[in-house]
């Protein structure tokens, strides 16, 4: 498993990051892990996920909260 950081725009502000970035759901290794809390809002496209043994399919106007340490795969 991989921890991952795909997005390379970002402001860190006091332990908290904020960014904006177009991700692909090919562009991240699966499965994958990330440390922090996220916010994803999905603009465009669609994709099945599994977080948490808890299946997902995110699609536009969707947005998905990650907790962190919560172990992710895209199927």
């Amino acid at each position: 498993m991989t921890k991952s950081y795909p997005c390379k725009e970002k402001s860190v502000l006091d332990g908290c990051m904020i960014m904006r970035q177009s991700i692909k759901p090919e562009d991240v290794q699966s499965p994958f892990q990330v440390e922090a809390y996220a916010l994803l809002f999905c603009i465009s496209g669609e994709v099945n996920i599994i977080s948490d043994l808890r299946s997902y399919t995110v699609t536009p106007g969707t947005l998905f909260v990650y907790l962190p340490n919560e172990v992710t795969k895209r199927v």
